[in-house]
Parts: C-alpha cells; sequence; structure tokens
C-alpha cells in the first residue's frame, strides 16, 4: 500500500511538473519533430497547451515519415503560435519546401527572424518563399535545398532584399549561406560565389554551394569577398578553356578527364578573392558509373585532375584546407605558404576507386613529401587526414 507521505509527495511533484509546463522560461526551444508520438489533433492543441511567448527556436518537421499532418494542421498550429516577438530561428521541413499555404502562414511570425532553414524547396513554391523573405528585415543567416530551381536566380532575388527592407541602394545583411540536400538541375559558375555573389552580399563570411562549374578563365579583377571565412563548393566540374556545364549531373564515361589548368585558375582565384579566408573545402563532381555499366559496357572513371604547382600562392588565416576527388603530387604545394594552417583532409581514390594516387603514395611515409610544403610553412603542428580508397574511414 502506498503511504500517505508518499502520495503527497508524489502530487506535490506532479504540481510542480504542470506548473513548469506552463513557465514560459522553460519553452525557448520548440521541436515539432522530437514529438514522436503527436497527431494531428494534438498539432492543433500544442500551442494552447504549452506557452510559446518566449520561443527563440522552432523547428517544423515531422516526427517521422508515418506522420500524416495536412496543411490545415500545419496553418491551425502556427496561427495559435504567439511567439511573433521573441522568435529568432526557424527550420523548416520538407513540405513547407512544397506547400504554398503554409509558407503564407509562416508570415506574421517572422518579423525579428534571424536565422532561417528549408529543406526540398520547389520551384512552385519560390515566389511565396521570397514574400516570406521580405519579411524578414533582420535575416543574417539562411540554409536551404531543393532540386528543380536554378539556384543562381534565386540568390539575385534574395541579395536584392536589402533595398526592399531599407531603401535603395542597401545591400543585404546576410552573414551566412548555406546550400543544403541534393543538388540538381542547372550549373552556376563559380565566378559567381566568388564575385557577384559577395558584391550584393557584403557583410558575408561563410558561403556553402553546390552543383558549379569552373573552367581556365581568371577572376575579373576587383572582385572578391573581403569578409569570407569559410568557404565550401561541392560539385565542382572543372572544365577546360572557357567552356561552361550546363547540368549539375555526369553520368556515364565522360568523354576526357577534367581540366588540371581549371584546378590551378580556381585556387588563384580563391587566394587573390578571399583575403581572410579560414576554411576552404573544395569537392570536385565525379560522374557516376554503376557496376553493371562497368560490367556490361565496359564504361571506366576518368582519372582526377591533378593539382599542378601553386607556387606563390599565400593564404595567411588559412587553418583547414579540404580537398575531395583532387589529384595531388609532390610539387602540387611548393612555393605555397599557410601559416595558420592546423588541419589538412585528403580525398583523392575514393571518386573512382581506381586508387591511382595510393598506387604512387602507397604509405603515409611516401605521401609526406606532398604536404611537406604546407606543413613547413605552418607555425604549429597540423593535424593531416587521408581516405582510404573505396570510401573507407577517414584515417589519420
Amino acid at each position: 500500500s502506498v503511504e500517505a507521505p508518499d502520495i503527497f509527495c508524489l502530487s506535490e511533484v506532479c504540481k510542480g511538473l504542470c506548473a513548469l509546463r506552463r513557465e514560459p522560461r522553460c519553452w525557448s526551444r520548440l521541436d515539432v519533430g522530437s514529438l514522436k508520438s503527436l497527431t494531428g489533433a494534438g498539432l492543433r492543441r500544442l500551442p494552447t497547451s504549452i506557452p510559446t511567448q518566449r520561443v527563440q527556436a522552432l523547428r517544423l518537421f515531422e516526427p517521422s515519415r508515418d506522420s500524416k499532418y495536412s496543411s490545415v494542421d500545419w496553418t491551425t498550429f502556427l496561427k495559435k503560435l504567439a511567439c511573433a516577438d521573441s522568435l529568432r530561428r526557424l527550420d523548416l521541413g520538407k513540405k513547407f519546401g512544397q506547400g504554398e499555404k503554409m509558407i503564407k502562414s509562416l508570415m506574421p511570425l517572422v518579423k525579428n527572424v534571424e536565422a532561417l532553414s528549408v529543406e526540398d524547396l520547389k520551384a512552385k513554391c519560390v515566389n511565396v518563399f521570397l514574400l516570406l523573405l521580405r519579411e524578414c528585415p533582420n535575416l543574417r543567416e539562411l540554409r536551404f535545398g531543393g532540386t528543380d530551381i536554378s539556384w543562381e536566380f534565386f540568390l539575385d532575388r534574395i541579395a536584392q532584399l536589402g533595398a526592399v527592407h531599407r531603401g535603395a541602394g542597401a545591400k543585404s545583411l546576410l552573414r551566412k549561406i548555406s546550400h543544403i540536400g541534393w543538388v540538381w538541375g542547372p550549373a552556376f559558375p563559380v565566378s559567381y560565389a566568388l564575385s557577384r555573389l559577395p558584391a550584393s552580399c557584403p557583410e558575408l563570411e561563410e558561403l556553402q554551394l553546390k552543383g558549379l562549374h569552373t573552367n581556365c578563365t581568371p577572376l575579373a579583377p576587383g572582385a572578391g569577398a573581403p569578409r569570407l571565412r569559410v568557404l565550401v563548393l561541392k560539385d565542382v566540374q572543372f572544365l577546360p578553356g572557357g567552356q561552361i556545364a550546363m547540368s549539375t549531373t555526369l553520368h556515364g564515361q565522360q568523354p576526357a578527364p577534367q581540366s588540371p589548368d581549371a584546378v590551378t585558375a580556381l585556387m588563384h582565384a580563391v587566394e587573390r578573392a578571399c583575403p581572410v579566408l579560414e576554411t576552404l573545402q573544395i569537392t570536385r563532381r565525379a560522374e557516376y558509373i554503376s557496376k553493371k555499366e562497368q560490367r556490361e559496357r565496359g564504361w571506366f572513371f576518368q582519372p582526377a585532375p591533378l593539382l599542378k604547382n601553386i607556387a606563390g600562392i599565400r593564404f595567411p588565416k588559412l587553418r583547414e584546407l579540404t580537398l575531395v576527388y583532387i589529384d595531388l603530387d609532390t610539387n602540387s604545394f611548393a612555393g605555397v605558404e599557410m601559416p595558420a594552417l592546423e588541419r589538412l583532409t585528403f580525398d583523392v581514390d575514393n571518386a573512382d576507386g581506381g586508387g591511382l594516387f595510393t598506387k604512387r603514395f602507397p604509405s603515409e611515409y611516401s605521401r609526406k613529401p606532398v604536404v611537406a610544403p604546407l606543413v613547413d610553412s605552418a607555425e604549429q603542428d597540423v593535424v593531416i587526414k587521408w581516405a582510404r580508397p573505396k570510401n573507407a574511414r577517414w584515417t589519420d
């Protein structure tokens, strides 16, 4: 049997928990995706069950793939929220990238939002999403994803919002722009990321983009990103001469390897454009060939383009350098200076599985001459990571 003092203690604990649930200071962050057993009716009632006046971070994801929240459930939930004055961060799941009504229901809540993220934004919802961004005059960080959108056009429209918020001639206040998720559709030039976009967003400090192409054409004089500290360029196609890529996808055997000269030109362009860069990651876009196509059609992967000697390049503040699917040699970094370097990460062979780099440099000892110029120029110890062939784990 339960003693009276135990019943009293249990009742006091329940009262305390109920009081805690009603305390606004306890609800500075609300993640709908973490509420695993929440039904559609429960989602509609949620804002009346907990205080939302002080919610600063709101994550609107469905708890699981089996969740069947309708647009009515989401819009009813959003209309009952009382966090328009406190909300600073908003993360939107896939359904919000596909539903115009749900995006419109967010507009009364975003006047003070500083960080916004959306997954799988569809082309049909781009205009409505841009209207949502017009209601975010304090936006500093934007993360976006999608597969059927011209991102160059999308980013140009975002850069113009500064004039909408603060008058003609005003620039965007964005400090961080990140492309998340899969990339599909038209590729856009790296020169856009290093010149035109930073010119429209002078406060930009971190830039992560996917689905780009670059060639041997040098960057225009005067272009650059003077405040950029983090630059991540993924799925980059390196093309010879002045060629351009129309699509981000590469399927099947390619007629020729990608251009080593374009790799060298990109490194020189980054050095000139980003004087205070601290983190640099470049990932080459490799072609996709299935094992069946290799076996039945005889298709093969083209070798990775070699980073030729880039002597004279100096990154005074670069701390981390990552190169993926780009071949290296003992002369690649000769004459290069990175005094602040702390970490090097290389994945050379995993794009084609051929292990060509590993055949030339089979051991960690044999690879020391490749990175020796960078290690010697650094003023502190450098951590070096090499990826084993065929997508094995990273190894020190």
